[in-house]
């Protein structure tokens, strides 16, 4: 999956064989151009030149709607914060970074990686540890479709799981906990959805793209 040939991949991450009703055509569904062209104003790199985290953000329709895959901790401490996450993959400092998210398709998510398209970019972000994120928006088939099933537990000790991505406009249950970090405690804000605990990158990355979703 490169930036090169995400239009000529076989398939489309709607299941149809293409956007006007099943003619063949290989070009993309058009919400993913519409996301790819409001990506492309959004793009923002951190000036510095160090070691990055990428974050794959896949999206999929199912139902009418927008939906995302991410990760959850199975096994926590107790009164701890389930560690929530998007697939993800450090990064040299030269290193590119698209190929690491289609490794991350296939790895983690368990789709092939000719059945993804890339999208784009949300701009990078800092974690509360000092770590810089890249989000790597990409377009996959409903995981049903492509035979994975999203409860099942990744190498990483990660649970997968669908998040709807409007559900973040609706009214959550919101509150302010203290992280232990090796800098000393910090403050972090958290909201429930579906009994899911989302915080720090993984919400940061969430309320961007919703912004960009809401222009």
């Amino acid at each position: 999956m490169t930036r090169h040939d995400s239009d000529s991949l076989n398939g489309h991450p709607d299941g149809s064989s293409s956007d006007n009703g099943g003619s063949g055509a290989s070009h993309p569904p058009s919400w993913i151009l519409d996301l790819r062209a409001r990506l492309e104003g959004t793009k923002a790199r951190l000036p510095e030149r160090d070691d990055r985290i990428v974050f794959l953000v896949p999206l999929f329709v199912d139902a009418g709607g927008l939906w995302t895959v991410l990760g959850e901790d199975t096994v926590t401490d107790e009164g701890a914060l389930a560690r929530t996450s998007f697939p993800a993959a450090s990064l040299g400092v030269d290193e590119p970074a698209w190929p690491a998210a289609a490794a991350l398709i296939d790895e983690v998510l368990g789709i092939d990686v000719n059945h993804g398209l890339q999208i784009g970019e949300l701009p990078e972000l800092r974690t509360l540890g000092g770590l810089r994120v890249l989000p790597l928006v990409v377009a996959i088939p409903r995981p049903e479709m492509a035979g994975r099933t999203l409860s099942v537990t990744t190498e990483g000790g990660l649970a997968l799981f669908p998040l709807h991505i409007m559900s973040l406009l609706e009214p959550q249950q919101n509150r302010r906990q203290l992280m232990e970090l090796p800098g000393g405690p910090v403050e972090v804000d958290v909201i429930t959805i579906d009994d899911h605990q989302l915080w720090g990158p993984s919400l940061e990355v969430l309320e961007a793209l919703v912004a960009v979703l809401a222009t």
